[in-house]
């Protein structure tokens, strides 16, 4: 899988933040070799040591060799542990005479990122690009189970502002289903904590044989794609409570952004 520059910035800070902080040297050792590793550029002992020598640190050949050592022992820990990352940062053998290079290998225990991984980069780096794609218009896609009242298909009206006392992001999103059988509207609202939407909303609708219904809906929505080169989507969770009797259901929800030309061909009712 190829990475972006901006990714494996990303994975390289990750790194460095939650390994090597209150140690000093590799600190400084592994963000020479990730910086010169993103360039494709071997790095040899000797250019280490005049690396730190810059930095006011003398070194020695030896002492860097054990440095060495240990940054790659603290990056197998990191690839044992990163179930929640799609990379590994690995640190291999020295290759000849050319020095040492960090690579970036595809991590086949990757967990699809869901409401408990919110503190997962690839959050924050899937947040970054969906803003950049564009996240304002019209979404389709399907919410599972399908517990008989509440539409398998959904298009989702999202769209977002900014409080200007606070500077807060507000989110607002329109549900609403296709089927003049299932018509249904509600309004949610929320914001985001720990890069996860979370919104809330509530309506009632009435029906023939039923009468009026009270709803009342949580989501949590976050950014995913499958690939690097694939455009973002999103995915979710929601609980749907609706009375009487406090009955509720949950459920999966995966959305798709529509195009100009997928809306000219969508027959949803929006009153």
């Amino acid at each position: 899988m190829k990475l972006t520059l901006e990714t494996q910035e990303e994975i390289l800070r990750y790194v460095i933040q939650h390994y090597f902080m209150k140690t000093h040297i590799e600190r400084l050792v592994i963000e020479y070799l990730g910086n010169k590793s993103i360039q494709k550029e071997f790095s040899s002992t000797k250019d280490i040591c005049e690396y730190l020598q810059k930095q006011g640190i003398e070194s020695s050949a030896g002492s860097i060799r054990g440095t060495i050592l240990r940054i790659r022992h603290k990056l197998l820990k990191y690839k044992e542990t990163a179930e929640d990352h799609a990379c590994h940062l690995t640190f291999p053998e020295q290759v000849s005479q050319r020095g040492y290079i960090l690579s970036f290998e595809q991590n086949p225990h990757y967990r699809s990122v869901n409401q408990f991984s919110s503190k997962d980069p690839w959050l924050v780096m899937n947040w970054k690009m969906l803003r950049k794609q564009g996240y304002r218009g019209l979404w389709k896609g399907f919410s599972l189970p399908d517990g008989g009242r509440w539409p398998i298909k959904l298009y989702v009206w999202l769209n977002s502002v900014r409080d200007e006392k606070t500077g807060q992001e507000i989110f607002m999103c329109l549900l609403n289903s296709p089927s003049s059988t299932k018509h249904r509207i509600g309004i949610l609202e929320g914001d985001i904590q720990d890069h996860i939407l979370c919104m809330q909303g509530k309506w009632s609708v009435h029906y023939a044989d039923l009468g009026i219904k009270q709803f009342k809906i949580t989501v949590k929505l976050w950014p995913f794609r499958t690939s690097q080169a694939d455009p973002v989507k999103i995915s979710g969770r929601f609980v749907l409570h609706h009375e009487p009797l406090n009955e509720y259901q949950e459920g999966q929800i995966e959305l798709d952004f529509c195009t100009s030309q997928s809306i000219a061909n969508t027959d949803f009712v929006l009153s």
